[in-house]
């Protein structure tokens, strides 16, 4: 980083920037910046000279000079990394980092007590999930730091901490909902006499009046609290028993071995109370130890299924000693006989030179000329029925010619009202299937024109146009809302009311709503599609007739073609398999000469 900023800032030479580094370690670096092999002795050159080791010698000073002792470091490391802890979900990420930074000094960062301490400096709640996440996870119900690394751990910890924060939105989603429902209520109940929802009562926060006339020294020093406990401790002069003897009127020397006797009575009993919290404590203390280490024999917990525990019962209910004792042995048996467990978590390590190996063993299985030839069959079975179906479909589509032409010939002696009723049924029809094509028209609206290409959509119920295409003299305000196909709200505030589609000297007039952040810069809708229905689309535009005049929007860009001819597909592909067999049948000839 400082070499890369002397270059760039003030651009130094590589030579420069070497000795401003080493400025301060000159005589330091004069007597070991040489390689040695593992035998001690020095490597030479073609030469006979000394390679100098100059980076790994300053990185060594450096690190000498600033850390000094590395062992006074990792001690040091292991006792900051038995004491971090983790307060807040917040602070996971630094726990994350200071935790692992640490650590990783250490030889024995691999150690199971390292990642049961990690899991331990998190937060209570959090710890305690991420715990009961893993045993759920686990086959007898163990957390097995030996195989598990602090990558899973981590992994465990986020996933655990994402459902939290997830449950807390959802709560909060919810409780604002029913709030939400409460205030749209209102006073629906009152109206129909039923009783009103009951409200939430408010606690009055009584409001101190705040004097300011008091002195200073009485606002610096506030008033000492004292608690109403009672005190539980002994003094002399309360002391019941001591005022009995005094009543007693003994001699004063055995009231003071009376005294002396009380005296000795308390300090053996608050030993023996200590003694006993201690080995409380102490016995705490090891139970803890044996639960939590890990490294047991064995590592497992030896445990009864109810099916076991029911079995178990039952031998204990039988009277006959001798048959009881066969039947407790049998149990012994079957508890020996351990099933196998599975593995908890296997090392996903990804190798890729086993995967290149894998690839090289997997060989793919020739295709026979048998293969081949049923193949050929079926795909000819499949062509014969398609052309069978194909027939089908061209009678059926001559007959309705056929009937559509005997019914224009009888209904073109008929009145003209008629006629429009069929035109209006062909739009109808139209009308159902949506469409969608870039065309190029001019929009004028008073004296200003835009040129620009649109997107033809009869899915669109209005027609929309980018805000900012269009000065704003000519925007007018609305209250229209407009959604999306995936129901997103769009934002609307103005629209374009008095707007006319040029096109071939025809003007439609027609009308815009503004929209912003609009992927295409202008959207034709049904409101003005409606207008040019019945259409006709071809190669070069959509054609439509409109008060007598034919007109042509084109196209911005060529439509493309998809050939969708399946029995061609199919007749392809019976003779790339004919090829692929005279290919085999040549091979064969070769591999095997006569």
């Amino acid at each position: 980083m400082v070499a890369t900023a002397y270059q760039t800032s003030h651009e130094c030479s590589e030579e420069t920037i070497i000795d401003i580094l080493v400025a301060e370690f000159s005589r330091q670096l004069k007597g070991c910046a040489v390689k040695t092999d593992l035998n001690g002795k020095v490597i030479t050159n073609d030469d006979d000279k000394e390679i100098p080791d100059a980076v790994n010698t300053l990185i060594f000073t450096i690190a000498q000079h600033f850390n000094g002792d590395p062992s006074l470091w990792k001690d040091r490391s292991a006792e900051l990394s038995s004491n971090l802890k983790c307060r807040t979900l917040a602070d996971f990420r630094w726990y994350r980092d200071t935790f692992l930074t640490r650590v990783y000094t250490r030889e024995d960062s691999q150690q199971p007590f390292w990642k049961e301490k990690f899991v331990a400096g998190l937060p209570r709640s959090l710890g305690d999930k991420v715990r009961d996440k893993i045993r759920s996870q686990s086959a007898n119900g163990d957390i097995p730091y030996e195989s598990l690394s602090y990558g899973q751990l981590i992994s465990y910890v986020q996933k655990v901490a994402l459902k939290i924060c997830q449950d807390d939105k959802i709560q909060r989603q919810l409780a604002k909902e029913k709030a939400q429902t409460k205030k749209d209520l209102g006073s629906f109940y009152e109206q129909f006499g039923l009783p009103a929802c009951p409200r939430q009562k408010k606690k009055q926060s009584s409001r101190k009046e705040i004097h300011e006339n008091k002195s200073i020294n009485t606002k610096r020093f506030p008033r000492r609290r004292y608690s109403h406990k009672p005190s539980t401790s002994h003094t002399s002069k309360y002391c019941r028993l001591k005022k009995k003897l005094r009543n007693l009127n003994l001699e004063p020397a055995i009231e003071e071995q009376i005294n002396n006797l009380l005296i000795e009575t308390s300090e053996e009993e608050t030993k023996t109370s200590s003694s006993v919290l201690s080995d409380e404590n102490l016995n705490l203390i090891q139970q803890d130890d044996q639960l939590s280490s890990t490294d047991d024999d064995d590592g497992q917990i030896n445990t009864l299924t109810k099916e076991q525990d029911l079995l178990f019962k039952a031998i204990n209910s039988i009277p006959d000693p001798q048959e009881k004792k066969v039947f407790l042995e049998k149990l012994k048996k079957t508890l020996e006989v351990k099933p196998r467990q599975k593995d908890f978590i296997t090392n996903n390590k990804f190798d890729v030179s086993n995967i290149l190996k894998r690839l090289e063993n997997s060989s793919t299985k020739p295709s026979t000329i048998q293969d081949l030839e049923t193949e050929i069959n079926n795909l000819i079975r499949e062509v014969k029925e398609l052309r069978q179906q194909q027939e089908i479909h061209q009678i059926i589509l001559s007959q309705l010619e056929e009937d559509s032409d005997s019914e224009s010939a009888n209904n073109s002696e008929e009145n003209q009202p008629e006629n429009l009723e069929d035109d209006m049924f062909l739009g109808l029809i139209n009308k159902i299937k949506i469409q969608k094509f870039y065309i190029n028209i001019k929009i004028i609206i008073n004296d200003f024109v835009l040129e620009t290409m649109a997107l033809f959509d009869t899915g669109a119920d209005s027609n929309c146009i980018l805000e900012g295409l269009i000065p704003t003299k000519f925007f007018e305000k609305t209250s229209e809302k407009l959604s999306t196909a995936n129901d997103s709200k769009l934002k609307i505030n103005f629209k374009l009311s008095n707007a006319i589609i040029e096109n071939q000297g025809l003007r439609i007039n027609t009308n815009f709503l503004l929209v912003k952040n609009l992927k295409n810069e202008v959207i034709l809708g049904t409101s003005f599609t409606r207008a040019l229905f019945p259409i006709q689309i071809s190669n070069e535009g959509i054609t439509t007739n409109y008060l007598g005049r034919k007109i042509i929007f084109n196209f911005s860009t060529k439509p493309i073609s998809r050939n969708i001819n399946i029995i061609e597909n199919e007749i392809n592909q019976i003779n790339f398999l004919k090829e692929e067999v005279s290919f085999n049948n040549i091979q064969i000839q070769l591999g095997n000469p006569k």
